[in-house]
């Protein structure tokens, strides 16, 4: 009986250092824990060629893009006449529905396009054009310019009201000089 008093007495020895060390255990990763710093992700600077935003179904609709040299419309993957730097729209279709870009052909635009019956086509829009021309254009859903507004490359400032033709209908002009033309049909 001795024995089995001793080894009684062995088993609580040793139990009340496991559960010493258990308690110790505990206390210094809670005290890691508490005092772990969480990892941020600050950055100064990224560099990409492409970043795409995507909805719930993996559509891109918002695209940051450098020299972006494809376009969707209606589905259909057509090249653009020079490389697209800027902000891309796009519809939940993937469709190009707008932008804000510098062509590589020097064009800048801030652009609204639309979908109808009529098919796609640029709706409104502001631009500058590399040869200095500049201005704001407004087409209607047959994608027939109906309103422009803006300077020429000879530093005219124009007005245009036109048809559904875009015929012309209205034209005012005034020189760098202040020479009026008016022309109404």
């Amino acid at each position: 009986m001795n024995e089995n008093n001793e080894l009684k007495l062995l088993v609580q020895k040793q139990g009340r250092l496991l559960k010493m060390y258990s308690i110790l255990f505990i206390f210094m990763s809670s005290s890691l824990l508490i005092g772990a710093k969480v990892a941020v992700n600050n950055f100064d600077h990224i560099s990409v060629k492409r970043l795409a935003l995507v909805d719930e179904n993996g559509t891109e609709r918002l695209i940051l893009a450098t020299n972006d040299k494809l376009l969707q419309v209606n589905g259909e993957v057509v090249e653009r006449r020079s490389g697209a730097n800027g902000l891309i729209l796009k519809n939940e279709h993937g469709d190009e529905i707008g932008g804000m870009i510098a062509l590589n052909d020097g064009t800048k635009a801030v652009m609204l396009d639309d979908y109808s019956e009529y098919g796609a086509t640029e709706r409104a829009g502001i631009f500058v054009l590399p040869n200095g021309s500049s201005g704001i254009i407004v087409k209607d859903p047959k994608g027939k310019v109906r309103v422009k507004l803006g300077v020429d490359q000879n530093m005219y400032s124009v007005l245009n009201l036109n048809d559904g033709q875009s015929t012309p209908q209205i034209n005012g002009s005034v020189s760098e000089d202040g020479l009026i033309d008016w022309i109404q049909k």
